[in-house]
């Protein structure tokens, strides 16, 4: 199973409470402030020349009272990093590399009254993994990093989310003054 989450980072929901809607919130704008993107220029390796940093904070999954056994599912964590000129037909490797580390950051459980009523209560979730081919939306370059996770809860019901950082290498299209010639119009000459 696989959802796609996208939450504004830093902004911690309230705990469990039975009274309150826990159905997640609607998504973000694509031009909301929902994840910072830091980018700074770097000299390569070829053919990168921007290093991006993204953090976010993201809604991974709740569920109903479990059986106990352990359930994985892909979560699909979209950022507002936007690869600049994306080809489908060229290998990704090609044009990003990256590097995410993705943590548990707080979970509720349900108000079921048996959940640490005894000591045969327990629970698990974690991140098994940070999938390492990443996708990026082939129509808008848009960046996503996919997380699986893995939960075991006995006697209850729980809600999860993750704390994402990602360190994306990537080529911006070069940047030229006003009035100054295009980067494909510049020759250079050896001085003589």
């Amino acid at each position: 199973m696989t959802d796609t989450w996208e939450l504004p980072p830093y902004e911690l929901y309230a705990p469990w409470d039975p009274n309150i809607d826990h159905t997640p919130p609607p998504l973000t704008s694509v031009d909301g402030p929902a994840q910072p993107v830091l980018k700074i220029p770097v000299a390569g390796p070829s053919p990168f020349n921007t290093l991006a940093v993204v953090r976010g904070r993201a809604f991974i999954g709740s569920g109903p009272i479990s059986d106990g056994t352990m359930h994985r599912v892909d979560s699909v964590v979209r950022t507002h990093l936007v690869i600049p000129e994306f080809d489908r037909d060229v290998p990704l490797g090609n044009q990003l590399a990256h590097s995410t580390t993705a943590s548990i950051l707080a979970m509720a459980s349900g108000p079921e009254k048996e959940v640490f009523a005894d000591d045969g209560s327990h629970f698990t979730i974690a991140i098994d993994e940070v999938v390492a081919d990443p996708h990026v939306d082939p129509d808008t370059g848009r960046y996503s990093v996919t997380v699986r996770t893995a939960c075991e809860h006995h006697q209850t019901s729980t809600a999860q989310w993750l704390e994402m950082t990602s360190w994306v290498l990537y080529r911006e299209p070069e940047q030229v003054a006003p009035g100054g010639p295009s980067p494909r119009r510049l020759i250079l000459r050896r001085p003589r």
